[in-house]
C-alpha cells in the first residue's frame, strides 16, 4: 500500500473446504489464480533521480500506479500485476505524469518481441535493475549502466538466508539489459549448492534434479565474479545435506569508485567452529587508498577490530571494536561499506555461538 492505496491488482482465490479436517492442513498459494498469471517487479534504481513506475502500458491491463522508485535504492515491491508474454515495466522520471522519455523492460513498439522472463513460477517475483535515468522528453529505451558521481556505486542486487530442511531449494529470477558483472557469494553451514543458470534452469533445480549452471558452488562457499550478457537467469540454493542447514547467497554489481582505479580485490573465506568458535582475517589500511569490503555469512557475530585487540578477542576477553562495520547473528557481514579508519593494521573477527560450524566469505577491494 501506498498512503493507505492499494497498489496492483487485488490477488483473490478460495479453497475446498476440507471434510472433518484435523491436524495440520497445507495450502499452497502461487502468484497463478485459474488462467490468469500475476508477477511482482523488485524494482532497483541505481540512477540519481526516481523514478516513475508503471505496469502493461499501452495494454488493455495497463496499470499506472502513481508510485516511485527513489533514486539508489533496492527491492522496491509495489504490488502484482497480470503477467502477459508482452507485459513491460516502465520508468519515467518522477513528476512528469507519465508523458516524456521512458525507460523499460519487457514489450514496447520499439522491441515488439520483448518480454519480461526470470519470473518465479511459486511467487511471481522478479527483480529489474533500471541504471540508466530516462531522458527527461521523447524517446525511450531500455535498462542501461551508469555509476553514481563522487561515491562508491550502489552494489546491492539480491541476496537470500534461510535455515533450509532436507531437500529445500529456494530460487528467484532476475533480468539484465546489459552485459553485466557480478559478484556472487556463498556460506552455507553444511554441504549445499548454490548456482546462477539460465531461466529455463529454475525448475529443475528446485525439484531436486540435474541442471545446468552458469556458476555453481557444489558444496564449497566463497566469493566468485560472473560477467554475464543482456538476458534473464535464476539464482538459487539448496540442501545437499540431512541436516538443517543455515545457507546466505549475495549477488551484487561491482563496486566502482568513479575518477579512480582499482589496486586490487582479495578475497577471502573459512570456516568457524561450533559452540564459541571464533576466526580472524587481517589487513592494512595505507594511506592515500580507499579500501571497499562486502562478504556475508552462514550466521556469525562479525567485528572489526584494531591488531591491539587481538589477543583479547582471541582469549575470549572484553575486547573493543568499531561499531560502525560490526554485528551480532549479521548475515550481511561483513560490507558492503567503505571502511574509513586511520592507517595501521585491523582484523575481521567472527565468533559462532551455533551447536553447527559456520562459514564465511568477504573481499577487500583497494582503490586509488
Amino acid at each position: 500500500t501506498l498512503g493507505g492505496r492499494t497498489l496492483g491488482e487485488p490477488l483473490n482465490a478460495t479453497f475446498d473446504s476440507v471434510a472433518n479436517p484435523s491436524g495440520t492442513i497445507v495450502f499452497t498459494a502461487k502468484a497463478s489464480l485459474g488462467n490468469a498469471n500475476y508477477f511482482a517487479p523488485r524494482i532497483t534504481n541505481q540512477t540519481s533521480v526516481d523514478l516513475l513506475l508503471g505496469v502493461n502500458m499501452g495494454l488493455a491491463s495497463e496499470i499506472r500506479c502513481n508510485c516511485t522508485a527513489p533514486a539508489n535504492t533496492s527491492n522496491v515491491a509495489f504490488g502484482y500485476y497480470r503477467y502477459y508474454s508482452n507485459s513491460n515495466v516502465h520508468a519515467y522520471l518522477a513528476g512528469t505524469n507519465y508523458t516524456g522519455g521512458y525507460s523499460y523492460f519487457g514489450w514496447d513498439a520499439a522491441s515488439p518481441s520483448g518480454t519480461i522472463s526470470g519470473v518465479d513460477s511459486n511467487t511471481g517475483l522478479v527483480s529489474l535493475t533500471f541504471a540508466k535515468a530516462p531522458a527527461p522528453s521523447g524517446g525511450s529505451g531500455s535498462g542501461g549502466s551508469g555509476t553514481t558521481s563522487g561515491a562508491p556505486s550502489s552494489t546491492y542486487f539480491l541476496d537470500y538466508y534461510g535455515t533450509m530442511a532436507k531437500g529445500a531449494a529456494h530460487t528467484e529470477g532476475f533480468t539484465l539489459s546489459a552485459r553485466t558483472t557480478l559478484v556472487f557469494r556463498f556460506t552455507s553451514d553444511y554441504a549445499a549448492q548454490a548456482a546462477i543458470m539460465n531461466s529455463s534452469q529454475g525448475a529443475v533445480f528446485r525439484n531436486n534434479q540435474s541442471f545446468s549452471a552458469i556458476d555453481l558452488f557444489d558444496s564449497r562457499y566463497g566469493t566468485h565474479f560472473v560477467t554475464l550478457a543482456a538476458g534473464s537467469y535464476v539464482v538459487g540454493v539448496r540442501n545437499a545435506s540431512a541436516s538443517p542447514n543455515r545457507a546466505r547467497y549475495e549477488v551484487d554489481y561491482e563496486v566502482d569508485f568513479p575518477g579512480l582505479k582499482r589496486i586490487d580485490a582479495q578475497s577471502y573465506s573459512g570456516t568457524v567452529s561450533a559452540n564459541g568458535g571464533w576466526a580472524t582475517q587481517g589487513f592494512s589500511i595505507q594511506q592515500g587508498i580507499r579500501y571497499w569490503v562486502d562478504g556475508c555469512n552462514s550466521g556469525l557475530d562479525v567485528y572489526l577490530i584494531d591488531e591491539k585487540e587481538l589477543s583479547n578477542f582471541t582469549g575470549n576477553r572484553q575486547f573493543q571494536y568499531h561499531s560502525d562495520y560490526s554485528g551480532v547473528d549479521s548475515k550481511d557481514l561483513p560490507g558492503g561499506y567503505e571502511v574509513k579508519l586511520p592507517p595501521g593494521n585491523y582484523y575481521f573477527a567472527f565468533r559462532n555461538h551455533s551447536p553447527t560450524p559456520g562459514t564465511f566469505t568477504m573481499t577487500v577491494d583497494r582503490w586509488r
